[in-house]
Formats: C-alpha cells, sequence, structure tokens
C-alpha cells in the first residue's frame, strides 16, 4: 500500500473520529463515494492506522455472557467482576447493584 493511501487512510479517521464529520460530510469534502469512506474507515481499522479503546469495559466479562447465552440458549446472561477479597455483604451489594441496573435496561 502507497504511502499517500495510507495519508487518505489516516485523514478520513480523523475527520470521522476525532472531528465528528458524518461519512457524507467526508465524502463530499474529499469527493469520495459515501460507501467508500466506510469501506476506508474498516480498512484503517484493519491496517492498525485507527485503534479503538473501550475504557470501563471487561472484554473477558463480555465473552463470558456471550459463552453462557449460546450454550443455555439465553437471551440475556449477566456476569459481574468479583473482588477477591470481598466479604459476603459485598458481594451482595455487588450483585443488588447490578440487578438494579438490569431491571432498569429492561423495565419499559
Amino acid at each position: 500500500m502507497s504511502h499517500n493511501r495510507r495519508q487518505l487512510l489516516a485523514k478520513v479517521a480523523y475527520l470521522y473520529y476525532e472531528r465528528d464529520h458524518t461519512q457524507a460530510q467526508i465524502a463530499k469534502e474529499l469527493n469520495i463515494y459515501r460507501t467508500t469512506i466506510s469501506r476506508m474507515l474498516k480498512q484503517a481499522r484493519q491496517l492498525g492506522i485507527v485503534e479503538i479503546k473501550i475504557n470501563d469495559f471487561n472484554s473477558d466479562l463480555f465473552a463470558l455472557e456471550e459463552q453462557l447465552k449460546q450454550r443455555y440458549h439465553l437471551k440475556k446472561a449477566v456476569v459481574i467482576a468479583g473482588e477477591p477479597h470481598a466479604n459476603h455483604q459485598r458481594k451482595e451489594q455487588l450483585l443488588s447493584t447490578e440487578a438494579a441496573l438490569y431491571l432498569k435496561q429492561i423495565i419499559r
């Protein structure tokens, strides 16, 4: 891949992720089809030009939730992080907090 192509991918990614331009705005500005912009953003991630980091999210817990859902054919599974030296009361508090958050999501 040419240096110019990588620079263009980086520019598109910058406008989209850092400047909050829409794909349509970027397409108009750079005279490129919007569908091409979408593919360019994907390619920028694949090439490591863009790395997306999600804070405050434990991907291991998410993976475990997904495994539980698949294995037991569940619509929803919630796994919470424990604290290694937590006493019974603290564990109940963590569970209660997560249960309350889940109920807020499902009750409409």
